[in-house]
């Protein structure tokens, strides 16, 4: 049976697309819901009436989007925060931090929450989810402006357990355990993660998404603000009430990355866009 669809239905097609669906589906579900309506003679007009309004809306929203970039372009922030003697900070420049010196109020809140938050205009925007996680929680149906801020797809992670747990572990699982962390340090997690992003990308970009990006220059400020005063919150917030020596493993990340990923080969969201 075809219907043409009134809204953007998830893995079905777009407003304004006409397709072809299972009689029970339409009768019982998107008829019902307000998602669709039977697609009869005379249809085809209305149909690309509403693809026309569903373009336009996504080139109005583009053009929010550039003037928005245009507004925060040359922004510069000051952030006051404690620090030695030496300039090293005590705890951190964070998110939240940003928002606010921004203009904004930032609100922490649980990630199955987000989505309606957004949807009732309790939030305005969101930071803090990796690009897969937030097209996962389906986030771009309600917020499809994407920012590459030059914050990083990912971050060294470890599970550590106790050598005497390890050998007790039984052999086939050893195995395992050994045969993963052999591949993501022989460089296959970067492929296998580019082609989930590329994934990612392909079905957010269908569903109307538009990724948009900064200067280099204002990554590399960024980059040379925050970042130093994460590694230094994880130092003295997390590692050191925990009696682990924090500037020793931290050495150790720095030489993983040195050696295994110095040139940042991993591809971003927006370059795969950019590229396909």
């Amino acid at each position: 049976m075809k219907v043409l669809l009134r809204t953007d239905v998830d893995g079905l097609g777009r407003t304004g697309d006409i397709v072809d669906v299972a009689r029970g589906y339409a009768r019982n579900f998107l008829v019902p819901e307000g998602l669709a309506v039977a697609a009869i003679g005379g249809i085809a007009a209305q149909a690309e009436a509403m693809q026309r309004k569903r373009d336009l809306r996504s080139v109005a929203e583009r053009a929010d989007a550039e003037r928005v970039a245009g507004r925060i372009a040359g922004v510069v922030l000051q952030v006051t925060a404690k620090a030695s003697e030496e300039g090293r900070l005590f705890g951190s420049v964070g998110t939240a931090d940003v928002v606010e010196a921004l203009g904004g109020t930032a609100v922490a809140m649980a990630a199955p929450e987000v989505y309606q938050a957004l949807e009732r205009g309790i939030l305005d925007g969101v930071y803090g989810f990796d690009f897969v996680t937030a097209i996962a929680y389906k986030l771009h149906e309600i917020a499809p402006q994407f920012y590459d801020i030059g914050d990083g797809p990912h971050a060294p992670a470890a599970t550590i357990m106790n050598k005497q747990v390890y050998d007790g572990l039984p052999d086939d699982v050893r195995k395992i355990s050994d045969e993963i962390v052999d591949d993501i340090y022989g460089g296959q997690f970067s492929a296998i993660y580019e082609d989930v992003l590329a994934t990612y990308v392909k079905t957010a970009e269908a569903e109307g998404v538009t990724l948009s990006t900064v200067s280099d220059e204002q990554k590399a400020m960024a980059k040379e603000l925050v970042q130093p005063a994460q590694v230094n919150s994880w130092l003295e917030d997390t590692a050191k009430p925990a009696g682990i020596d924090g500037e020793e493993m931290q050495s150790l990340i720095d030489a993983a990355i040195k050696k295994y990923d110095a040139e940042a080969t991993l591809k971003r969201p927006y370059e795969i866009s950019q590229a396909s």
